[in-house]
């Protein structure tokens, strides 16, 4: 079990969300056949930059772990959209809905015959851009103080 000492800085969840949001890139610009590893990426990125701004906000690790979870619903509600304005988050709600009901139920790991995405994977690389900050802008965001 983890405790709160060993858990990432909102910074630090922010980084790693960023390091997805890179992997999710560069898969999706090898143009797979099958878009689910590009899209558990990009699902990975908005989780963790969701988490960043929860921690920010003083939601603690054990409240985000056992209420949160893995769901970027709980996660999007939570968030103070207005305070975090410099990732534009305020319009993307469908985004996190539809990558939600990938990342939760695991269908980018168990892909179906026939199933299909509101968004192409092109148009979840655009909205997932918006994630990416300033250096400057990400550390005063992230790592106020």
């Amino acid at each position: 079990m983890y405790s709160e000492r060993e858990d990432l800085s909102p910074l630090g969840y922010y980084n790693v969300g960023q390091s997805y949001l890179d992997a999710a890139e560069l898969v999706r610009e090898r143009r797979l056949p099958f878009e689910g590893p590009a899209r558990a990426m990009y699902a990975h990125a908005w989780e963790l930059t969701l988490k960043a701004c929860l921690r920010v906000q003083g939601q603690s690790v054990s409240h985000i772990r056992n209420v949160i979870r893995h769901d970027l619903v709980k996660a999007y509600d939570a968030i103070d959209l207005d305070r975090f304005s410099d990732l534009k988050l305020s319009d993307a709600r469908f985004l996190v809905e539809q990558l939600n009901d990938f990342h939760l139920e695991r269908i980018n790991f168990y892909p179906k015959a026939g199933s299909f995405n509101v968004l192409n994977l092109d148009d979840v690389g655009d909205w997932s851009r918006r994630l990416r900050l300033e250096r400057n802008i990400a550390s005063k965001l992230f790592f106020p103080g």
